[in-house]
């Protein structure tokens, strides 16, 4: 650890340290008035050098070029930070501008400014749901499904304590899933399906067991936005399913008056059996960005439809084990599971 030594004599008490990745950096920065750099001399940080620097001080910063190969330095520190972070560290990231380092930019910046930029550094937490957010789509259940799986994996590595908990909460909101799920799914990692709980939403409008997920999201969706009923092409045939009454007299009501509000829909069903239900569906927090309301309505739909297939299958795979199929039930279940295999496919 370059530096150390003369950071530990220039500071009666080291408030924050530095980890840069030159020792010019370093020199740079002592130059300059700042007297809290270290350098791990060109090699990758590992635990013995944060196990060290904790030591003397709870607030590290990691500075890192910008382009992809200093984000990816910044990640692998960051995974050898984790085992030992605990709730009375900080840690956060800097990344500098293209073509910059510590010594170019302190020289052309100043210390106040070059200060300014660490003080405005990227805490972990922020750096830590960035990066893996960029790895999945966030606008679809799937992508949401495999950023909380592998948020988890990460998380699990901290110690329990406070900041694995606000890292918990903060993932429940990001992925929309239950935080009482997570925390099961992190003590047991096999309990729990994620894609599943995706799905089922983490503020349900109806009791579970009831209507099934994709339909609560489909029906919260068309209260909050009506025009999106101009999205389908074909409605899923579920009669029997709990909600779907609800969701046609919404659709006949929406396309006979286009121009209908959320405000609007909750008065027409004022006094009501639905009254409660659509309500609900107003206040549903789906969390879903403006930018992916449409894809995941029809994703949704097109879960409903899937639903709607295995039904019409199963019915008919249970009447052959009890009797014969007619030959147009033959016919019948072989589109079923046409339909549904280019649905999945």
């Amino acid at each position: 650890l370059y530096g150390l030594y003369q950071a530990q004599k220039s500071n009666r008490k080291l408030e924050r340290i530095m980890l840069v990745e030159g020792y010019m950096d370093v020199i740079a920065l002592f130059q300059h008035g700042i007297t809290y750099a270290v350098a791990t001399l060109g090699t990758a940080t590992t635990p013995h050098h944060l196990e060290r620097l904790l030591r003397y001080t709870s607030e590290l910063i990691f500075c890192f070029d910008g382009d992809e190969a200093g984000r990816t330095a910044a990640w692998r520190a960051l995974q050898v930070i984790l085992p030992i972070m605990n709730d009375e560290l900080q840690i956060r990231f800097l990344f500098l501008p293209d073509g910059e380092d510590p010594d170019s930019l302190v020289r052309k910046e100043g210390k106040p400014n070059f200060e300014k930029r660490l003080d405005n550094a990227l805490s972990l937490s922020t750096f830590f749901f960035q990066t893996l957010s960029k790895q999945s789509d966030m606008n679809t259940m799937e992508g949401r499904a495999r950023f909380a799986a592998s948020s988890l994996n990460h998380i699990k590595q901290l110690q329990p304590g406070i900041f694995q908990g606000i890292l918990l909460e903060e993932l429940s909101k990001r992925a929309r899933v239950d935080l009482t799920e997570l925390k099961l799914q992190l003590r047991n990692p096999e309990s729990t399906d994620l894609n599943a709980l995706v799905a089922s939403q983490d503020k349900e409008p109806f009791n579970k067991g009831k209507a099934p997920a994709p339909l609560r999201l489909v029906l919260a969706l068309i209260v909050q936005q009506p025009s999106l009923i101009n999205e389908l092409t074909e409605l899923p045939s579920n009669a029997d399913m709990p909600g779907y009454p609800l969701l046609l007299k919404l659709i006949e009501l929406i396309k006979q008056r286009p121009h209908i509000n959320t405000g609007t829909l909750i008065e027409y069903w004022r006094g009501q059996k639905e009254e409660a239900a659509v309500a609900k569906l107003a206040q549903f927090q789906h969390l879903i960005p403006e930018i992916g309301i449409k894809n995941e309505f029809l994703g949704a739909i097109r879960q409903l439809t899937i639903l709607g297939l295995n039904a019409e299958i199963d019915r008919l795979l249970a009447k052959a084990a009890q009797d014969d199929l007619s030959e147009v039930e033959k016919m019948e279940l072989s589109a079923w599971i046409a339909k549904k295999k280019a649905l999945i496919s």
